[in-house]
């Protein structure tokens, strides 16, 4: 079952964040939604691809879970 998680990309070009889109999509993975301030958007994908996401330098990856503030 794909786990939904936030992909962010570092001195990245908008060929690097479409790319990047196109690799989730390539894996069976779904773009959820994109960012507005950083490059990089949310995306639904089964947990063995992370792994493959992580090998590159630009891109972190981090599981999307709910913010709490105090």
């Amino acid at each position: 079952m794909p786990s939904q998680y936030n992909i962010t990309l570092k001195d990245a070009s908008k060929d690097d964040i479409e790319k990047a889109k196109q690799d989730v999509r390539d894996k069976g993975g779904e773009i959820v939604s994109e960012f507005s301030l950083i490059p990089g958007f949310t995306a639904k994908f089964d947990d063995e691809h992370v792994a493959t996401f992580e090998q590159n330098d630009k891109i972190t990856v981090e599981k999307d879970a709910e913010v709490k503030t105090q």
